[in-house]
């Protein structure tokens, strides 16, 4: 992993227990490492997820596909389980090994069909042939593929207009 990445906190709350999911990428946006913090847990049980995480962690950086792990943790059951508060995709989880899986196969995998909520993906093209391309490809490089995932285009602001007018007062 490099010394200095991307990635994104995702805090959500699954009954009344808050969770939050830190995760770590590759340049290429490629999930290398995951951290999963809880509150209302006991020394046992954090240190268990921690390790968990760690493992996890370990797998991705040595060739585990992200997809061995979704289909291995997806539908897991135990408490604490039920709505989910804070996720934009995840209504409802199982367990929080549910939750995180999905979390991570909607974000980096791409798996739509294990949300609960629609995508809000645009379908227009940004490539205009005026260097919105190029552009498009700077945004990809310095933004974390989990964070956005990979809906980019709903990410940019169009400043445009805002340099014109600029421009135009001074």
């Amino acid at each position: 992993m490099p010394d200095r990445r991307k990635g994104y906190i995702q805090k959500a709350q699954i009954g009344d227990h808050k969770v939050y999911l830190h995760t770590g990428e590759y340049d290429d946006g490629k999930i290398g490492e995951i951290f999963i913090d809880t509150n209302k847990e006991g020394e046992l049980v954090k240190a268990m997820m921690n390790n968990f995480a760690i493992a996890i962690s370990l797998g991705l950086q040595y060739g585990v596909p992200l997809e061995e792990y979704v289909d291995a943790f997806i539908d897991t059951k135990f408490e604490p389980s039920g709505n989910v508060i804070g996720n934009d995709r995840i209504l409802s989880a199982s367990s929080i090994l549910d939750y995180v899986f999905r979390e991570l196969a909607i974000s980096y995998l791409g798996k739509e069909e294990l949300a609960h909520t629609p995508s809000i993906a645009s379908t227009k093209n940004l490539d205009t042939g005026n260097g919105e391309d190029k552009f498009l490809k700077i945004v990809k490089n310095i933004t974390s593929k989990g964070f956005v995932r990979s809906n980019y285009e709903e990410k940019l602001v169009d400043l445009s207009d805002v340099r014109i007018n600029l421009k135009t007062k001074n």
